[in-house]
């Protein structure tokens, strides 16, 4: 196996390996893998955009989003929580011990479900958070964001394929 010619880790565009993509990978380097690429753009935004309107109330991301599931969902248990998340269950117990640590969340039997205060910070940090997350969109056009969402979409079933049944699900 050949391995790909080295060349600088890019931000924007399309990589030329995935226009002309060999069904076996052949040519993808490493920073081609779309895994890749959505793990930096993710850990960019969270250091950017997130992390700036989470500083104040002092919530990591892992509790911002247990915060945010639990308004969604709660009272709900860990099991579901995970179901819900992507999160291990090893950073939903973390995150689920800070919260309640700190008043924000309150256990009840099995089910996990928001405080009075964790709904007041919820209700505080959320006008921001759609701010920031609506500047974001704001820099795409409207054809962009159809096609972002429609990929993202689609991945999430591939993922899902991918995972249930293998890697020849998804091809």
């Amino acid at each position: 196996m050949k391995a790909a010619p080295a060349r600088p880790a890019t931000r924007r565009g399309t990589p030329a390996s995935w226009l002309a993509l060999d069904p076996a990978g052949e040519g993808l380097a490493v920073e081609d893998f779309l895994t890749m690429r959505l793990a930096a753009l993710s850990a960019t935004l969270h250091r950017r955009v997130t992390k700036a309107y989470l500083e104040d109330s002092g919530l990591s991301l892992p509790e911002w989003r247990m915060l945010t599931l639990l308004d969604r969902h709660g009272p709900v248990s860990a099991r579901r929580v995970a179901l819900f998340s992507g999160m291990d269950e090893a950073q939903i117990s973390r995150a689920l011990a800070q919260l309640i640590g700190r008043g924000l969340a309150a256990r009840g039997g099995k089910a996990v479900a928001l405080t009075e205060a964790g709904q007041a910070l919820f209700q505080a940090l959320l006008p921001v958070a759609r701010r920031a997350q609506a500047h974001l969109l704001a820099g795409l056009t409207l054809v962009e964001r159809r096609a972002l969402g429609s990929a993202l979409g689609k991945l999430a079933l591939l993922a899902e394929r991918f995972e249930a049944d293998g890697e020849e699900a998804a091809a």
